[in-house]
């Protein structure tokens, strides 16, 4: 039979192997090169091209509708002919056929490497789902959240991961630092299992001794499972000290040690730091060398870092130093014997590490005070610019007593020298021109010894 320009067979098995219609498209004609073949005229050239012209314009795929025309059709699949990626080897399927029947559905054939890679890869996703299954564990206790943190059986031990590498501090190495467990809870008690390596220095810690530390600490553990590396790489914690740090550890211990309560110490470094790579744990700064005349604008130091029973160091640090403190400062015209008042003096705050016996506030309320010597408007007031006003002056006639034994005599005598309540100075009989020392007692009495 034939449909078209295609003959159409039918038997039990048609010429492509399938069970129905087969569909045997024509033998093409070869295109006659020049020269070649016999001699045709231009009537038998044209019919013997007419086949082959039909051939190549059943390949031409139809014009297509424009986009918003374009209505899909879900019940039927596009023809061979619009389709340049299946090859030309349809499978005719169905009943009714012939000239003007349109009743042909069309199946295309999957070509053989593609139905080879899905053979490939339902094959794959099916091993990989009988594996998870496999090894998925089988819980015949409560479902609960976590199910890595449950074992199965009243009676199972607990596992434990070792890590391959790990990091600890000076305390120690413990458990939760160089593995995960499941069945036990790491984080709820410590558990130390040996020394933390030196810092800069790196240990080796193996799974065997890892086993008998726990035997000798948590004798409870020994049956847990252990699985990944068989020895874990440890090293300490470190961090960068930078130079605001060394400053202030600087500062804290020379405040302690060597100023004290002078005043406020301020220190800065002359020479920029290089940090360096310390254990990430709390130090303490030591000073090892400091000049004999201690803290001073200009210095040098020697120090050490300790961190737990690790001493680090030595460094040494040019450092320039000052003394902040709130002094007094005069701000009114001083001469010598003026009593001292508020309002002469000011408190400011100043570097007083080169200063010698600076006064502050207290020495307002500590009685009345004269000054020695002048002071100008805006210096600091030292100590030898004031001194306590004397009792008795030099010129004045107090009361002398003499004392010997229970024999008490009382006589006035001239003072020589200015003096202070407890102070020895110089008297004399003003009748016998004769001198005495006597300590002065209040500011009319001296007392004479003899």
């Amino acid at each position: 039979m034939c449909f078209g320009d295609t003959d159409v067979s039918w038997g039990m098995w048609g010429a492509n192997g399938k069970r129905g219609l087969a569909l045997t498209p024509p033998a093409r004609p070869k295109p006659l090169r020049r020269g070649e073949g016999p001699a045709l005229s231009p009537g038998e050239r044209e019919e013997h091209q007419a086949p082959l012209r039909a051939s190549r314009a059943r390949r031409i795929p139809p014009p297509r509708r424009p986009l918003d025309r374009q209505v899909p059709n879900l019940r039927t699949r596009p023809s061979l002919q619009t389709r340049r990626d299946v090859p030309p080897s349809p499978t005719l399927v169905g009943e009714g056929w012939g000239e003007g029947k349109s009743a042909i559905a069309w199946k295309f054939t999957v070509p053989k490497a593609r139905r080879k890679f899905g053979a490939i890869c339902l094959f794959v996703s099916t091993c990989w789902l009988l594996n998870v299954a496999a090894a998925a564990p089988i819980s015949r206790g409560p479902v609960t959240s976590n199910p890595t943190l449950t074992t199965s059986g009243p009676d199972a031990s607990p596992a434990f991961h070792l890590l391959t590498v790990g990091q600890v501090d000076g305390t120690g190495v413990f458990l939760s630092q160089i593995a995960t467990g499941t069945g036990f809870e790491l984080g709820a008690v410590p558990i130390r299992v040996a020394d933390a390596p030196l810092f800069g220095r790196v240990g080796l810690l193996t799974r065997d001794q890892v086993q008998a530390a726990l035997r000798s600490v948590r004798p409870d553990l020994d049956s847990a499972r252990w699985t990944g590396a068989d020895s874990i790489r440890l090293t300490r914690r470190s961090r960068l000290l930078p130079e605001s740090e060394v400053r202030d550890m600087l500062t804290a211990t020379l405040q302690r040690d060597a100023v004290k309560d002078r005043g406020e110490l301020s220190l800065r470094l002359a020479r920029p730091w290089t940090s360096v790579s310390v254990p990430d744990e709390p130090l303490i700064l030591n000073v090892l060398d400091l000049p004999t005349a201690g803290v001073s604008q200009h210095f040098i130091v020697r120090f050490e870092l300790v961190a737990g029973n690790e001493h680090l160091g030595p460094w040494q640090a040019v450092l320039q130093a000052r003394i902040m403190r709130d002094i007094l400062v005069a701000v009114a015209p001083t001469r010598r014997g003026q009593i001292l008042e508020a309002s002469d003096v000011a408190i400011e705050r100043r570097d007083t590490l080169a200063l010698r016996e600076p006064l502050d506030a207290s020495v307002l309320r500590s009685g009345a005070l004269e000054w020695i010597d002048p002071v100008p408007i805006g210096q600091p007031v030292l100590g030898r610019s004031l001194r306590p006003r004397p009792v008795v002056q030099r010129g004045m006639m107090v009361d002398g007593l003499v004392r010997d034994g229970s024999l008490n005599i009382l006589l006035k005598v001239e003072v020589l020298a200015d003096g202070l309540p407890g102070q020895m100075v110089r008297v004399r009989n003003p009748k016998t021109k004769r001198e005495f020392y006597a300590k002065v007692k209040d500011e009319q009495t001296v007392v004479i010894s003899l």
